[in-house]
């Protein structure tokens, strides 16, 4: 999805801990949907790109907390910004209506309209 060479699950990892800087592993996993031995994999990958730090938590040492690194947050903005165009390509063979219908059964389904 990126030029950067992000697939699209780190992607959704990056812009997570965007929205949460420091959450912790479970945190973010459960905000993307993934369970935690898949985000922890998840996770080692975008870490050794570069793109995210992983540092113990303060209050429970067993808890690793997640941050961008600068990199990360240029890579995530540089996707963000190609996002449209890359949801324009997914769906161009849907008309308006279905495109709408879409992105209401997404919506519901990820919990975004509660």
């Amino acid at each position: 999805m990126s030029d950067e060479g992000a697939t699209s699950r780190q992607m959704a990892l990056l812009v997570a801990v965007h929205q949460m800087p420091g959450a912790s592993q479970s945190q973010v996993a459960q905000a993307i949907g993934l369970d935690l031995n898949t985000c922890s994999d998840l996770v080692a990958r975008t870490t050794a790109k570069g793109y995210l730090v992983r540092r113990r938590s303060e209050t429970d040492r067993r808890t690793f907390c997640l941050d961008l690194t600068e990199i990360g947050r240029e890579v995530m903005a540089a996707s963000v910004a190609v996002a449209p165009r890359y949801q324009a390509r997914l769906a161009e063979r849907l008309d308006k209506g279905e495109r709408e219908q879409l992105t209401a059964l997404l919506r519901k389904m990820l919990g975004f309209d509660e």
